[in-house]
């Protein structure tokens, strides 16, 4: 007589089930597609309101300053010593360079002429302050 062998959890099996890994591929695609736009865009700057000319777009470079103070260059968080040798570094490559300096409208008038006199130092002369439009 032939014996009929029943399966036990016990026994190993030959296949995967890959249906939950592939539902949680598509969740985290998902949610970093969601996620990564403002994870570009962290820092929340309020520039001062005030009629001004186009910005350049080219042989530009932008520094912008939160309502905290936090230095933000080219969408990276740096401190002042990093914003001094990236900017002599972006100055070195291209000396046609343009500095568009944004800073909160909660920052102080000092807290904006301190990096102002960063850039500066760094050898770069033409910074330019932005506004927002009126």
């Amino acid at each position: 007589m032939a014996r009929r062998r029943t399966r036990s959890q016990l026994d190993a099996m030959d296949q995967i089930n890959v249906t939950p890994l592939l539902d949680l591929t598509f969740i985290l695609l998902i949610v970093f597609m969601i996620s990564m736009p403002l994870m570009q865009h962290g820092l929340d700057v309020t520039p001062p309101k005030a009629n001004a000319d186009k910005l350049p777009e080219d042989h530009s470079c932008n520094i912008s300053i939160d309502s905290e103070g936090v230095i933000k260059f080219k969408n990276e968080f740096v401190s002042e010593d990093e914003l001094v040798n990236r900017l002599k570094a972006a100055f070195a490559a291209d000396p046609e360079i343009i500095v568009l300096l944004t800073g909160d409208e909660a920052q102080s008038y000092g807290r904006i002429v301190e990096i102002w006199k960063l850039v500066r130092s760094s050898g770069i002369s033409r910074v330019r302050l932005v506004t927002a439009a009126e």
